[in-house]
């Protein structure tokens, strides 16, 4: 449990968590062929797990906030500010419950 705010506990989760890789690397390394019924091949292999999992959370968290370019609309002016463009043309816009005649923004 820690007993700090969010961004705190981030970023001295995320310390840890990289001194746990490091650690854990190491000892992988330093037992590269181990035997898988004995207890240093178990914890080589849970290590070796965790591991993976470790690189895959960063790789994703690397590619999260990652968006293309925005390409241009079409139809409309690249001279044109954004704040003057609508994005939501509503024309004709009609629809009912079902089950009724009611017509919900409908011309009578």
């Amino acid at each position: 449990y820690y007993k700090m705010d969010f961004p705190a506990f981030e970023k001295k989760k995320a310390r840890e968590d990289a001194k746990k890789f490091r650690d854990r690397e190491q000892f992988i390394s330093r037992n590269r062929n181990p035997d898988p019924a004995t207890p240093v091949g178990k914890r080589v292999m849970q290590y070796r797990e965790w591991c993976r999992a470790y690189t895959g959370r960063q790789f994703a968290k690397s590619n999260m906030f990652t968006f293309p370019d925005p390409t241009p609309l079409k139809g409309v002016d690249p001279e044109a500010k954004p704040e003057d463009i609508p994005l939501i043309d509503m024309k004709d816009v009609t629809f009912k419950y079902p089950g009724t005649d009611v017509m919900i923004l409908g011309k009578k």
